[in-house]
């Protein structure tokens, strides 16, 4: 029996498989969207659907333990779509 990695999106507190989230991680104390899935530095998991409550930045903030601005969330979140 094979498991599936599962992950929490930061907005809903919601398990889903992983593959169905976007990754960011904080690097060089920005935040960044992380396609790949295994770019070095903290990281968290974002649903699509979620991107929007997402975007005042507050959520990012909270699970990185690191203040991100709005405008930081919002240019991470576009580089994801």
């Amino acid at each position: 029996m094979t498991k599936i990695p599962e992950r929490t999106d930061i907005v809903t507190r919601k398990c889903f498989r992983k593959e169905e989230l976007l990754r960011f991680v904080v690097r060089d104390g920005k935040l960044h969207y992380d396609p790949s899935g295994k770019a070095a530095g903290r990281g968290l998991y974002l649903h699509p659907e979620s991107r929007d409550k997402a975007l005042d930045g507050k959520a990012f903030s909270k699970a990185l333990r690191h203040r991100v601005s709005p405008e930081e969330a919002k240019e991470a979140i576009d580089e994801s779509r």
